[in-house]
């Protein structure tokens, strides 16, 4: 499980939980640890814009292959969920692990290339309201295809960017439906 601009907050650790209580194993590493670790509210958004892109993706692969050596984990049925920033970083993760089972992502942006290596299935979660990311929706379904790979999106009506997680913008409707196509997606 990839976290937000707001790092592993308490609502990011509630939705780890929510995997593991539905039968997963979640990792949820804290990419701010290079930084020393989360913040308060209020400084982890500056935090988090100081990290590497490329960094966070060593991270990330890090903690890939330690799942891949956990004894409690099918190997073969590695994901990655990564919600806002950490949406863009479950997709390029899915252009650099080819052994990814599948990526999911909640209002990230798209890579811009990479699509070629990707051999995950990837489900996208978008709010309607969230004109930033959303409209390129359209783009990214159409590259996926040319390529050869498989992209689902869903666009959540009248529901703003983090319409997933507790806070202003949380929509509780939109996020169950959310929540259940993605463990039905995780579960294929």
């Amino acid at each position: 499980m990839i976290h937000g601009e707001q790092g592993l907050d308490d609502s990011m650790r509630a939705i780890a939980k929510q995997f593991a209580a539905a039968g997963f194993v979640a990792l949820a590493p804290d990419l701010t640890s290079r930084l020393g670790g989360t913040r308060a509210p209020a400084q982890m958004a500056q935090a988090v814009g100081q990290l590497s892109p490329n960094l966070t993706l060593q991270d990330l692969r890090a903690a890939f292959a330690i799942l891949q050596k956990d004894a409690e984990v099918d190997p073969s049925k590695i994901s990655s969920v990564g919600f806002g920033w950490g949406g863009w970083r479950s997709f390029m993760l899915a252009t650099s692990v080819p052994e990814l089972y599948r990526a999911v992502v909640y209002s990230g942006s798209m890579p811009s290339q990479g699509f070629d290596a990707i051999h995950a299935p990837v489900l996208a979660n978008y709010a309607q309201y969230d004109f930033r990311v959303t409209g390129n929706a359209l783009w990214t379904e159409k590259t996926m295809a040319d390529a050869g790979k498989k992209f689902t999106y869903y666009v959540y009506p009248k529901v703003y960017h983090a319409f997933y997680s507790e806070g202003p913008q949380y929509d509780a409707e939109a996020a169950k439906l959310a929540w259940t196509r993605t463990l039905d997606f995780l579960r294929k």
